[in-house]
């Protein structure tokens, strides 16, 4: 039991410890299909085909694939600039030889795939003042300032951590994990409206 204030979190979804099965930029599976498809139903035009979009398989607290988007902006305090900056803190910072986006990607993506993390959910311009600082503009958007938590990686797990859990072999574990997504994407089962309404964020 905990009974101090500082032990309660903001948050309504618990940190996890998880195995980056997906990233891809931009996506176009079938999670990110439908996504679009509602939109335009709704009568809403997506902002960007532009968006990373990662399924992470829990190892703790949850059962079901982790599905985040990060929608592609040059603004410090989108989900796009948080994502960044959780990368930073973690050392992957894409070399600077590597001057094309694509490039970049491709270095940041072998550096998630197949990696666990503890992710957290949290409202991007709150993650980006935490982290830096910083204060937000006075004249910040309404839509960045009311955007919904997503899940952004805090720190690298692996090794001992990881046997505590259970996992001796996390390539094995990758792999399975990552066939399971696979078979989901390709028709396997119906997409869930959490998984929808987390792509809308």
């Amino acid at each position: 039991m905990a009974f101090r204030v500082s032990d309660l979190s903001e948050s309504v979804r618990e940190n996890f410890i998880g195995v980056v099965i997906w990233a891809e930029y931009p996506c176009n599976c079938r999670v990110c299909e439908e996504g679009k498809r509602r939109l335009l139903d709704m009568g809403r035009q997506p902002r960007t085909d532009k968006r990373i979009h990662l399924a992470i398989k829990p190892i703790t607290s949850y059962e079901k694939i982790q599905h985040t988007w990060y929608t592609y902006s040059r603004t410090y305090w989108s989900t796009f600039g948080a994502f960044v900056i959780a990368l930073d803190r973690l050392g992957i910072i894409p070399p600077e030889n590597l001057e094309t986006e694509e490039e970049q990607w491709q270095w940041v993506r072998e550096n998630l795939l197949g990696k666990a993390f503890e992710f957290t959910s949290v409202q991007p311009v709150k993650f980006v003042q935490e982290l830096t600082g910083k204060t937000p503009p006075a004249k910040l958007p309404a839509g960045l300032v009311q955007s919904r938590e997503i899940w952004l990686p805090i720190r690298k797990v692996d090794g001992k951590e990881l046997e505590s859990y259970g996992i001796t072999d996390l390539d094995s574990f990758y792999k399975q994990a990552r066939d399971e997504l696979i078979s989901f994407l390709e028709g396997g089962s119906e997409i869930s409206e959490e998984v929808i309404s987390d792509y809308f964020q």
